[in-house]
């Protein structure tokens, strides 16, 4: 279980763990919003979608070449080809095509900031326009790369759906949009100031891009962003800069406990903001001070490394009568070797229970389960999550009901229920047919989101009731402005033809 999805889920040891030892987040986020600028417009032509993870992947390219000139390989991106080329097995050329056109990029990309000295601490950050451009497309076409490994069904990703036998460097560059690219530009036109300090603070020798720490293996091998010496730096591309979710706080405070021994000498701990152009950090005994941390670091780190370390090493659990496993035939001297191992799958099921806090209503949602290889999971059935729970454990599922989407829209984000709905709503609006959940689960294909909007507005019925009337009727307006086939489903009509 990675260290995200043990931040993600609430009921996770290590969530429960930073809640009761480092409880005041409040105060934390109302220093960073204060010390926060005015964050650079958002660009784009009218009518047109900017697909946000890829330009946040973009931007995060762009400032590592700022801080250090050093493309790494055999990384995330170069990962994502690979994982393309496994799924377009069936068809090799198209596989070897991609994995040649993203190496080309890499190889581009590093030449540029080679060439250019993006890392030259004598210089602004930002090159001529030209230059920036460039960089900022082949930095767009390394996210791209990047969403094919992080998504959980690469199928779906870009990167796949573009790929042919004739699939090139230039091709992979023209699969980001004009407005991407003047969006990534606009973002690091902010970095000459924003990153001034902290590249004056250290050479880029000085410079560790990708962190891990001596607890990294104990969470799923968990990197920060940059280590810039002694600092540890998240970096921030949200488009909505002054909102601090809880897990971004618990991510950076979770890398500064995995470094159970102090072995980075970190001084300081914050977030770089992209948009603003903002870097943000306190010194480590401030940072957990304004935490309301109740113990001295090294104590934090000793009982972090505890209870991770004890859950690696807890024994599989014995089988419990009446549990139905697989066995050898009777007489078989010998198990029969077993298949190739094949990469994870996850799986989306759907669940559904009465709702103890609402007599009469039912709860239902959709459970996300990251490996079923060994136990598989069966989609046309509705499960409880007691059942799921049971099956697959607490640490290899993530429960998305609507409500805890709700919930975890206003907890990230200090909103309230109303305006979690709009933001969820502007978000399935804004992805259109390959929509991305609010945890980022990647791309959703037209079917699934067909049966997203059709659950969750039926989910939220009895919530609309709960509001005032002109929130309810600006909740329907908002669906209502969904594109024509979705508020079809709202409607539950016919789809009248649309298509993927």
């Amino acid at each position: 279980m990675t260290l995200t999805s043990m931040l993600d889920a609430p009921q996770s040891p290590l969530r429960r763990f930073l809640a009761q030892e480092v409880p005041d987040v409040r105060r934390l986020r109302a220093a960073f919003r204060a010390a926060l600028p005015p964050a650079a417009p958002v660009l784009g032509t009218q009518g047109t979608v900017l697909r946000w993870p890829l330009v946040g992947m973009a931007v995060d390219h762009r400032l590592r070449c700022a801080m250090r000139a050093d493309v790494p390989r055999g990384r995330a991106v170069e990962a994502g080809a690979a994982v393309a080329e496994s799924v377009l097995g069936t068809h090799p050329a198209a596989g070897r095509a991609v994995v040649r056109a993203v190496s080309q990029m890499l190889e581009e990309l590093q030449r540029a900031a080679v060439h250019y000295k993006l890392d030259d601490r004598t210089r602004p950050v930002v090159r001529d326009q030209a230059v920036e451009e460039r960089v900022a497309r082949l930095c767009l076409g390394a996210a791209i790369a990047e969403e094919a490994f992080r998504c959980p069904d690469p199928a779906n990703s870009l990167l796949v759906r573009s790929a042919h036998p004739g699939f090139g460097l230039e091709e992979l560059l023209l699969l980001a949009s004009e407005d991407e690219i003047r969006d990534v530009v606009s973002v690091i036109a902010a970095a000459d100031r924003g990153l001034s300090a902290l590249r004056a603070h250290a050479a880029p020798e000085q410079v560790v891009i990708a962190p891990t720490f001596e607890g990294s293996a104990d969470v799923g091998g968990a990197d920060g962003d940059w280590l810039v010496g002694g600092r540890l730096i998240d970096v921030k591309t949200t488009i909505h800069p002054g909102k601090l979710p809880l897990t971004d706080i618990y991510q950076l405070c979770g890398y500064a406990l995995l470094d159970y021994h102090d072995a980075h000498r970190m001084t300081h701990l914050g977030w770089y903001s992209a948009r603003p152009g903002a870097a943000i950090a306190w010194d480590e005994a401030e940072f957990f001070a304004l935490l309301g941390a109740r113990r001295p670091l090294p104590e934090l780190r000793e009982r972090t490394a505890h209870l991770l370390q004890q859950r690696r090493r807890a024994p599989t659990p014995t089988p419990q009568a009446g549990t139905t496993h697989s066995l050898p035939a009777a007489g078989t001297a010998k198990a029969a070797t077993p298949p190739p191992a094949t990469p994870a799958r996850p799986t989306m099921v759907s669940w559904q229970e009465p709702d103890q806090d609402h007599p009469g209503q039912l709860l239902c949602g959709r459970a996300l389960i990251h490996d079923t290889t060994a136990h598989p999971a069966d989609i046309t059935r509705l499960y409880t999550r007691a059942e799921i729970i049971d099956r697959w454990g607490t640490d290899s599922i993530h429960i998305n009901p609507p409500d805890e989407q709700l919930a975890a829209w206003v907890q990230r984000f200090d909103l309230t229920t109303k305006d979690a709905m709009l933001r969820t709503i502007a978000s399935l609006h804004s992805m259109a047919g390959t929509v991305g959940d609010v945890h980022g689960w990647g791309d959703w294909s037209l079917p699934v989101f067909e049966a997203a909007c059709a659950g969750l507005f039926r989910w939220w019925t009895w919530r609309l009731q709960q509001l005032a009337e002109a929130d309810r009727a600006e909740i329907d307006a908002q669906v209502r402005a969904l594109d024509r086939w979705c508020w079809a489903i709202y409607d539950d009509r016919e789809m009248e033809g649309a298509r993927d």
